[in-house]
């Protein structure tokens, strides 16, 4: 897995800390996070991270993107950030996390290392634990040949993906539409692993994720 250094110019952009509590509490309705011990994997600006803070846990963010920790230790205080790859959790021992939290990361693998951070989250993961993980659904080809196209180069097509977004999105929040589609959609991968089909949960609608573009999975240790 590499940086992914096409989100640094919009790792400013921060979703709303409301939102943020919503997105929780969607995937954990009712669950006490106190005292439990969270890992975000991907955390990017660490918002979520800070979210899941407030709710009581001892909250931990990893994200590759080294820009995105210095922003995340800088703007937030109580979690603990680390720079690093959800490919390699060496820093931490096994059966240390109660919930594993990540959503908008693994679209960013192959699907040899989707399988590779999976085993790590369950490594990490006590035999309690749950972990959350979204992926991007799959795309009919001629949507798929699209983006392969975009990827190759996208600042030619940005402003006219930005457009399009505009006119689809009805919003003229530049930052958000620059951070969600046109840096999303660089090295993306569409689907996920056929195996995590029986673990599907509701994804909810909102500006972090969409049940029209993605699939959520929970799913435990074994």
């Amino acid at each position: 897995m590499e940086d992914c250094p096409q989100f640094n110019g919009t790792l400013d952009f921060f979703f709303s800390p409301e939102e943020n509590l919503n997105l929780i509490g969607h995937y954990f309705p009712d669950y006490d996070f106190k005292n439990k011990k969270v890992l975000d994997a991907g955390c990017r600006n660490g918002g979520v991270t800070q979210a899941l803070y407030e709710l009581g846990a001892t909250a931990v963010g990893i994200d590759i993107n080294k820009k995105a920790i210095e922003i995340a230790k800088f703007s937030h205080n109580g979690p603990q950030f680390y720079h690093g790859s959800i490919l390699n959790l060496e820093t931490f021992k096994d059966n240390s996390f109660d919930i594993i939290f990540c959503c908008g990361t693994l679209p960013y693998l192959n699907p040899d290392q989707v399988g590779d951070a999976i085993l790590e989250f369950k490594r990490v993961i006590k035999p309690s634990g749950r972990i959350l993980m979204a992926f991007q659904k799959e795309r009919s080809p001629l949507f798929s040949f699209s983006i392969k196209v975009y990827n190759i180069f996208p600042i030619f097509f940005k402003p006219i993906l930005m457009f399009l977004a505009f006119i689809y999105f009805q919003t003229l929040n530049f930052k958000y539409l620059r951070y969600s589609l046109c840096e999303g959609l660089v090295g993306i991968y569409f689907g996920h692993p056929n195996n995590l089909k029986h673990f599907e949960v509701a994804t909810p609608n909102c500006r972090m994720i969409s049940s029209k573009f993605s699939k959520t999975f929970l799913l435990g240790k074994s």
